[in-house]
Formats: C-alpha cells, sequence, structure tokens
C-alpha cells in the first residue's frame, strides 16, 4: 500500500438524536424550587417594608399597590410546599472539570430528570482572553442505576451505576461499548469518579473532579435567570407525558419559562434536552432547545398549545418538521399531567435485558471476532511469500477464482514457519473433512500444489486499522484512545475495536519512519501522537502539508485493546 499526498476528505454524516435535562443546568429540581420559594419569600418581605414606609406617606397609593398585587394574585395563585432534602441525583448534579494537562480538561455537567442521571461529558481547553473551557470533543453520558433507590437516598454520598456513552462526534450516535461499572462519589468540592470506564490505563482507581463554573452548560437556551417569570400560561406548569404512546415523551414546564423534554427506552440511546420557551399571542408555544449530545445545536419548540388540569393539547401542524421534533404522524398531540413519582427511572437489569441497541458495536460482538480470528484453523495454501505484495497478487487470483482468500502472518502461528512469510490460503477450515472438500475444489480451479495444515494457536494479532478523521481520537495524561475504528484482521474478519496506546507501545525497528507524518528521531507512538494532535489544533495547515498524519491505514500488533508495535503506516486504497 502506498502512502500517497492527496488528502481524502471523508464525511461522516452524524445521527441527531434527542436527549435532555433535569437540574437546570446545574441544581437538583428540588433544590431550585426551595430557591424560588426562599427568592419568592424574599422579595415578599422586600415588598412588605416598602409598603410600611409608602404607607407613612400615601396610603393611598399603599392600597392600589395591595390591590393590584391581590388581583395578580387571583389570576396567577403559586402554591408553596415544604422543600424536601435533595437526594443523592440531584446533589450530583453540577458541573465539573479535571485538568489532564497545563491547558487541557476533561469536563462533566450532570444532570437529572425524574430520579434519572445523566450527563454531558467532553474534551476541553483552555481558550485565551476567555473564563469559559470551550470544549472540542464531547459526548453524552447515561449513569444506569442497579437500585433506583441508591440515586433516590436523601442520605447517600456515593452511587454504584453502570456507564453509557454515545456521541454525533462518533460511532453514529450510537453508544461507544456495553455499560462500564463506574463508582459516584460526593465530595465537598466535587465527585470522585471511578470505576472501569474511568481508570483503564490510570495508574489510580479515581478520577477527581472538582466543581468548576467554567465549564460550559451544555443546555445552550437554558434560562439562568434565578427571578420566576410570567408564563402568560399558568396552567402549563409542571410535568407531562404523552399519551397514547409505548414509549413516551415527557415534559416539564417551569415558571422560569425553562422546559425539558425527555424519552428513554431501555434498548436506545436517551433522548433529553432543554431550553427555554414563551407563551405568544394566539396560543402559540414557542421555544429553543439543545440535545445533551449535539453541543448546543438549536431545535426549536412552536405549537399552538391549550393545557387544564389534566390535559395537553399541541397542535403541531405547520410548526414542526421531523428534524425538529420527536413526534412523528401525528398534528395533535396530547399530554396527561403527571407526578415526579410516576417518570419511570431507568434500571440495569432493564437496559442489559434489552441489548443497550444492536445497531452500536459492542465489545461482546468485537470479542466474538476477535477470538473467531485468533482460533486455529485449517488452512489450503498455496504459497508463501517474502513480499507482502506477491502475496497480495496471489490472494487476488484466488479471490477471481471464486474463493475467499487470507493471508496469515507466519510468525504470528505456532504451527507456520517462524521465519517471516506472508502465507496465502484459500480460506478457513474448523475442521479436516471442511479442508480436504476445499482442497479438492482448489486443486480442480488450477492450484496444483495446494495442501492442507493446521495453524495452531496465535501468538500474536497482527491487524490492520482505518483512521478517517480525528473525531474518534481522545487523549488524557496516560494515553490516547482511538474510538470503534475499523480493524481488518488478515485472517478473514473486519470489525470495530477500541484500542489504545500508551508509554508501552513502541515503533517496531522494521518500521519506515518516513511514512509517519511529523515523526522526529526519539518520538514514541504516544509522544508522536501527542505532537499531531496538539499540531491539529495549533496549525491545522501544517498539520494538513502531506496528508493527515494520524489518518490512513496502520499495521500494528495489540494485545486487547492496547497497540503493543506500530509495524506501517500507508493510506487506504
Amino acid at each position: 500500500m502506498k502512502k500517497v499526498r492527496a488528502f481524502l476528505a471523508v464525511l461522516l454524516a452524524g445521527l441527531l438524536l434527542i436527549s435532555a435535562v433535569g437540574c437546570g443546568g446545574e441544581s437538583s429540581d428540588s433544590g431550585k424550587k426551595r430557591r424560588k420559594s426562599e427568592k419568592k419569600e424574599s422579595v415578599e418581605e422586600e415588598t412588605d417594608e416598602e409598603d410600611t414606609d409608602e404607607d407613612e406617606e400615601d396610603s393611598d397609593t399603599s392600597d392600589a399597590g395591595k390591590k393590584k398585587e391581590d388581583e395578580e394574585t387571583d389570576a396567577a395563585p403559586v402554591e408553596t410546599s415544604p422543600a424536601a432534602d435533595p437526594t443523592l441525583a440531584e446533589k450530583l448534579c453540577g458541573r465539573y472539570s479535571c485538568k489532564v494537562s497545563d491547558e487541557e480538561y476533561e469536563i462533566l455537567n450532570i444532570l437529572t430528570f425524574g430520579g434519572n442521571l445523566y450527563g454531558f461529558g467532553g474534551a476541553a481547553m483552555t481558550d485565551e482572553g476567555s473564563d469559559e473551557l470551550g470544549v472540542y470533543s464531547f459526548w453524552a453520558l447515561e449513569f444506569v442505576p442497579d437500585d433506583p433507590a441508591d440515586l433516590a437516598s436523601t442520605t447517600a454520598k456515593e452511587c454504584e451505576v453502570h456507564e453509557l456513552a454515545f456521541s454525533v462526534m462518533s460511532n453514529l450516535g450510537r453508544y461507544f461499548s456495553a455499560p462500564e461499572a463506574v463508582t459516584l462519589r460526593l465530595d465537598d468540592n466535587g465527585i470522585w469518579y471511578g470505576g472501569s470506564a474511568a481508570s483503564e490505563g490510570a495508574p489510580a482507581a479515581e478520577r477527581f473532579y472538582e466543581r468548576d463554573e467554567r465549564v460550559e452548560n451544555c443546555l445552550t437556551y437554558w434560562n439562568d435567570d434565578s427571578v420566576p417569570t410570567d408564563t402568560r400560561m399558568p396552567e402549563i406548569l409542571g410535568l407531562w407525558r404523552q399519551q397514547g404512546s409505548d414509549n413516551p415523551v415527557y415534559l416539564e414546564f417551569q415558571d422560569y419559562m425553562n422546559f425539558m423534554i425527555y424519552q428513554k427506552s431501555p434498548a436506545e440511546e436517551v433522548m433529553f434536552g432543554g431550553g427555554s420557551y414563551e407563551y405568544q399571542a394566539g396560543n402559540v408555544l414557542s421555544g429553543t432547545y439543545s440535545l445533551l449530545q449535539t453541543g448546543g445545536m438549536p431545535y426549536m419548540l412552536e405549537g399552538e398549545a391549550v393545557a387544564d388540569d389534566k390535559t395537553l393539547t399541541l397542535w403541531t401542524e405547520g410548526h414542526f418538521s421531523e428534524s425538529e421534533w420527536p413526534f412523528e404522524g401525528s398534528d395533535k398531540l396530547t399530554f396527561e399531567r403527571i407526578t415526579p413519582e410516576e417518570i419511570p427511572v431507568v434500571t440495569y437489569a432493564q437496559v442489559s435485558a434489552a441489548g443497550y441497541n444492536e445497531d452500536y458495536v459492542s465489545p461482546m460482538m468485537e470479542m466474538e471476532a476477535v477470538e473467531g480470528a485468533s482460533a486455529s484453523f485449517y488452512g489450503v495454501w498455496i504459497g508463501a511469500y517474502k513480499k507482502e505484495d506477491e502475496a497480495a497478487a496471489a490472494l487476488e487470483k484466488l479471490e477471481e477464482a471464486g474463493f475467499e482468500a487470507i493471508v496469515a502472518y507466519s510468525p504470528d502461528w505456532e504451527n507456520l514457519n517462524p521465519q517471516p512469510y506472508y502465507c496465502v490460503s484459500a480460506g478457513r477450515c474448523d475442521n479436516q473433512a471442511e479442508a480436504d472438500d476445499l482442497l479438492a475444489a482448489v486443486k480442480k480451479a488450477g492450484f496444483k500444489d495446494a495442501y492442507v495444515k493446521e495453524t495452531g494457536g496465535r501468538l500474536s494479532h497482527r491487524v490492520i486499522y482505518t483512521l478517517y478523521s480525528l473525531d474518534k481520537v481522545e487523549a488524557d495524561k496516560y494515553e490516547v484512545t482511538l474510538r470503534s475504528v475499523q480493524i481488518d484482521d488478515p485472517v478473514g474478519y473486519e470489525y470495530y475495536w477500541t484500542l489504545t496506546v500508551d508509554e508501552r507501545t513502541v515503533f517496531d525497528e522494521a518500521c519506515d519512519m518516513s511514512t509517519f507524518g511529523g515523526y522526529e528521531k526519539g518520538d514514541t507512538p504516544l509522544s508522536w501522537f501527542r505532537k499531531n494532535l496538539d499540531l491539529a489544533k495549533s496549525d491545522p495547515d501544517k498539520y494538513m502539508e502531506n496528508g493527515p498524519a494520524l489518518s490512513g491505514t496502520f499495521t500494528v500488533s495489540v494485545t486487547g485493546g492496547h497497540i503493543d508495535r506500530f509495524y506501517s503506516c500507508g493510506w487506504w486504497d
């Protein structure tokens, strides 16, 4: 495979999924309601004091003001209730950062809805002249509990959950992997985040994320004003559940002119988003919201709305498009009023039983392919070649003859030659009988010198991965991660796998280092990756001079998901 200079631009279409919020960015619902009540009482106390002063000066003015206040109270009564203690899910809500280098951070924005816990994760950098941490890579997080009572506790300080991550930036909006066990533990200044999803490749079992107001709110259109607003439609406030659906959408309208939208099936990625709204003349409800995993992309809510104590009706014809609203095939949508307790909390047992969504590539599927590619097999061999291009030519002849040909690198296999040869077989067979049948067909096709031999166990795992863009590349202090990259195994398997590069990864002595863009003597694979990632951010033109260095096809040996050794770098054909 030749390294060419022309850059092949690949456009990956992101799947725009929908997801939403429950903490108003960083605070719990109950805490927010408590603060609303406190602020209202404070405003009333101040008003009373002002009215007393005005009484001394002008009783008529005071009476008029009181009459007006009574009229407003009659028009829009506000119910108050004792504030409940916040749950653990609500206490965990907030914005957090974990510093991984001088300028780089990993961020979390944790949110809750109806007892379910979600997050917006990302990689961020400090921007010169800005107080915010600007996210350049992001993903949505579902924290799925074994027991919903853990998140509902008002006294617990930690919980065990399983994390599911997905993003439109990579993997087409689908889950990166099966659920991974995570511990979330409260601290006075932040949270400890630990477990298999947090500590892979890191020396510590936990990472500490401190509260950090510089982290951007993933709800771009959320109204941060702490003063309740006149909705002009008080009957719309509260929680609503879509009627006539096996997997209903939930809406919540708050008196801060904020609203949330939510839908979750155990087998599908969550739809979870929020923003602000207003009620206009002609019964028109309009608003703008963003979604948990779409990086602030605006979505519009608009329709004619009518609500009473029990029902909310939205007429959507002429107001919605399928790309902006999660309802299909209906011009009239009806919702029923519910309490927070009527929102189901999704559990790990439900998610596990549902299979986490069959459209994504799971580690179980990946491992089945890896195990199959590693198993001993019987080959019908037509030749062994010192040069890879000679083996490729022989492979092509077999394929033209109708065989599913493969190439095995001999040092990788127990029973093949320990000296490096590219061995070409007409296929792989599970037993001697299958191999004998295939041998007869191969000889009949003109390959008279073909013979059968079992490979024995696989001693090392040499594969080719293809990377088209940096969307799948993540880096922290300890390693570089390539998320769900395409793997071509020479013995006939293709799958997607998450690979890691760390300080143990090396370049093979036989590597042609001139094909590794920007390589300098003394670079390790980890430092080479980091250097090019920094260059892609700081000077994209220089990074692209001879084609993107980190993209292309790379032959590597792996153990599990760890890249042990790089053998070559090239471009895809």
